[in-house]
């Protein structure tokens, strides 16, 4: 038996009104009679805008839809075509292209923004589609390559590089004209489709450990579409970007398409990684060992304090450290140890002599190891870590840090770091840890140091991921 199984997706704060009729209409004239199912995904919350949204939360929600709505009626019926309506944020019509491919291909309708209407012009493409950048040399390292659709607007080089700044490859692929109704015919859609793929294509051969960056300036329709091309068994995971126009910089980090969403954070333990660093011939000493003790005594105090597993290392080598950081997956790291006037953290050689790490080289480290975006905060509890832990999270490779701008006392260090975990511990934000962290200080008579401790914010940070505990 065919039919049509209509699927309306959208997110409660764009909802728009969907006139059934309109639908209806959008539809070849020779399904219009047949018969029909409607299926309905939301998602979100009415009140809440692109800068507010908790992408692993939307994320999880789709997904359980799909397995627990979608794909128990494209079982019973599987002469069922689907056609996709939707008014949504652009990644997650592509997460929703993606996932219904698996089992069943669509057909996306986009609404006319003049004529007002759902319908697909008949005839050939009337755009002519460009491509920018494609890679033509083989480059093996890992790195980042952003991929820009433009067919709305324009998504510039000046936006994307905000957050990336350092990037293998920029890729463009553009229409002529640019404009919200540029694409009139279902051709058009699928001329855009074809150098979409045809570059994911070239990627996957020329930048094969590459992680993919998509922005789109694009309708819904041709989202959707986008999602549907995008195999998982042959394509890797792509981080999407979600447009927010308020903010600085305007690009958001959003969903993964590829990729399983983030479990609940009340799901999964809070791993904080303490790493030490006191070679022999280090000027002064310090009191890591105190620092730790302290640490554990008030995580143990905490509300929370189940919800945390503590790990440490009293000596950590520089060629150790990638290996540790990624074996351990830790959503905390905390670094005890000493730093240099311009900047650098020593860490311990093969002999216990000091080895210094550049900050070039930290976020280049932290970019790698942190490209699943696990960790969450870094606490630099060294001397002169300011500018690093604001790099850091300038670069989008932190949701926050912490650092020092001077030299701060071992007393000091230590009050402020028993009591910023303390105040995790029992279900304080990042900030409201911070605040108390420093009041402490103050309380204690450390002022010389209360005005030391800097907190850094990425100002794209999802509240969720700076609460570890509630």
């Amino acid at each position: 038996m065919t039919g049509i199984i209509q699927v309306i997706q959208t997110h409660a704060a764009l909802r728009e009104r969907l006139d059934e009729r309109e639908l209806l209409d959008a539809l070849p004239l020779d399904n219009r009679l047949l018969p029909r199912e409607t299926l309905r995904l939301e998602v979100g919350r009415s009140d809440e805008g692109p800068e507010q949204l908790d992408w692993g939360a939307l994320h999880r929600a789709q997904r359980a839809w799909v397995e627990g709505v979608a794909v128990p009626m494209l079982d019973r019926l599987p002469g069922y075509s689907i056609a996709w309506f939707g008014a949504t944020r652009i990644p997650l019509a592509l997460d929703l292209g993606q996932q219904l491919a698996r089992w069943r291909r669509a057909t996306p309708y986009q609404r006319h923004h003049r004529e007002h209407h759902w319908r697909w012009r008949e005839g050939a493409a009337t755009v002519a589609v460009s491509s920018h950048g494609l890679p033509t040399d083989r480059v093996a390292a890992p790195g980042d390559v952003v991929l820009r659709v433009s067919t709305s607007f324009v998504v510039t080089a000046a936006d994307t590089r905000a957050v990336l700044p350092h990037t293998l490859s920029e890729i463009d692929i553009l229409t002529e004209p640019i404009d919200e109704d540029a694409l009139t015919t279902f051709a058009d859609v699928e001329a855009v489709v074809e150098s979409f793929r045809g570059a994911l294509n070239r990627l996957h051969t020329l930048r094969p450990a590459a992680t993919i960056h998509l922005f789109l300036a694009v309708p819904m329709a041709l989202a959707f579409q986008l999602g549907q091309a995008i195999h998982p068994n042959v394509h890797p995971p792509i981080q999407t970007w979600q447009f927010c126009a308020q903010s600085t910089p305007r690009y958001r980090r959003a969903l993964v398409l590829g990729a399983a969403p983030p479990p609940e954070a009340s799901m999964q333990p809070i791993r904080i990684l303490f790493l030490a660093a006191d070679p022999r011939t280090s000027p002064r000493a310090l009191r890591s060992g105190a620092e730790h003790r302290d640490i554990r005594q008030r995580l143990a105090e905490g509300k929370h304090r189940d919800r945390f597993e503590f790990e440490e290392d009293f000596a950590v080598r520089r060629k150790d450290l990638i290996a540790k950081l990624d074996r351990k997956k830790a959503e905390i790291v905390h670094f005890s140890g000493h730093g240099t006037a311009d900047g650098r953290l020593v860490l311990e050689g093969p002999n216990d002599e000091p080895k210094e790490l550049a900050p070039e080289a930290v976020c280049e480290l932290f970019e790698i190891v942190n490209e699943d975006r696990h960790l969450r905060l870094l606490v630099l509890n060294a001397c002169f870590s300011d500018a690093l832990a604001s790099e850091l999270v300038r670069r989008h490779v932190l949701p926050a840090a912490i650092g020092m701008t001077d030299a701060i006392s071992d007393p000091g260090a230590i009050v402020f770091a028993e009591e910023l975990y303390r105040a995790l511990a029992d279900g304080q934000t990042v900030k409201g840890a911070f605040d108390r962290a420093r009041a402490q200080l103050k309380i204690e008579g450390h002022r010389a140091d209360y005005a030391i401790v800097r907190l850094y914010i990425a100002d794209d940070a999802a509240p969720a991921l700076l609460t570890f505990a509630t």
